[in-house]
């Protein structure tokens, strides 16, 4: 399984996101393998970001700065890729991997006219979830629901449809 919770476009996600993420691993099943995707980068202007997503869990692994075949590899073998909108979002659509994209609300790419990007997702048996638009309570139902079970495979816009409903394209 592998986690993206960093974002360069719409941002990383909020600790109250990731707190809700690291309660749900803990339904994951313990021989089960997390792998947490992390960079540490100098941006254009000179501000320096280290990503970090601190877990307690023995089966949580975090790799730091990964090359992108190494990243892409990673996201492409594994059974489910929950993260944020980022090039590793498209890499698990394009592979078919069951896969969850939490955004913030105020993301264009999940609304009307809906870009390729969001397409990509929901055509590669992925769901898109704005997570500061769902009640607490049912995103981490819907967290828990995703990741306990990481060796079934969902049909994503069936399951998560309560609360990641399908366009229409």
């Amino acid at each position: 399984m592998v986690i993206h919770p960093f974002g360069r476009g719409w941002g990383d996600w909020p600790d109250e996101a990731c707190d809700l993420v690291r309660a749900a691993l803990r339904a994951v099943p313990p021989e089960t393998r997390i792998f947490v995707i992390s960079a540490d980068y100098v941006a254009a202007d000179g501000r320096v970001k280290k990503e970090r997503f601190p877990c307690d869990l023995p089966n949580v692994t975090v790799l730091k700065n990964l090359s992108a075949p190494a990243a892409f590899t990673l996201v492409a073998t594994a059974s489910r890729f929950l993260g944020n909108m980022s090039a590793l979002a498209q890499v698990a659509a394009y592979e078919g991997v069951s896969s969850m994209v939490l955004h913030p609300g105020r993301c264009t790419d999940f609304r009307p006219p809906y870009s390729n990007y969001s397409k990509a997702i929901w055509n590669g048996n992925g769901v898109a979830i704005a997570y500061d638009a769902v009640p607490g309570a049912q995103l981490a139902e819907t967290l828990r629901d995703f990741l306990s079970e990481p060796t079934r495979r969902p049909v994503m816009r069936e399951e998560f449809a309560r609360t990641a409903p399908a366009p229409v394209f």
